[in-house]
């Protein structure tokens, strides 16, 4: 398996300590993306590097809970980011906001879903 710090390994198990999720669980899928199937998550990551330097990159689905996409950096400090949304909010009382609603959450989730594919962290 790859070198990961331990603050990364700790910040995951202490994330998905209810289900016992650890990053030895994975299983390497393509040239840089790995997979955890446990429980009832599949979680996709990958390695990569930005500005603040070295992280794990997760896009995490179940079947019984909402998606979670987030960074651990190799102190272990986790940024979140976007998920593709399951539902969108809107206001019956106002006419067209049902439609407006909708069209912004199949665009927002649109850009979501794209990078995600890109990045090799949404199912194939």
């Amino acid at each position: 398996m790859y070198t990961v710090k331990e603050e990364v390994k700790r910040a995951f198990a202490n994330r998905f300590l209810k289900w016992g999720l650890l990053l030895e669980d994975c299983v390497i899928d393509s040239a840089n993306t790995y997979v955890i199937n446990k429980q009832s998550w599949e979680i996709r990551f990958i390695k990569d590097l930005d500005n603040r330097g070295k992280y794990l990159e997760f896009y995490c689905i179940s079947s019984e809970f909402s998606d979670e996409h987030f960074k651990i950096y190799e102190d272990g400090s986790i940024e979140e980011c976007e998920i593709i949304k399951a539902q969108y909010p809107f206001d019956p009382s106002l006419p067209g906001d049902k439609e407006i609603a909708r069209k912004k959450y199949l665009d927002e989730n649109k850009v979501v879903y794209d990078y995600l594919k890109e990045k090799g962290l949404y199912r194939k």
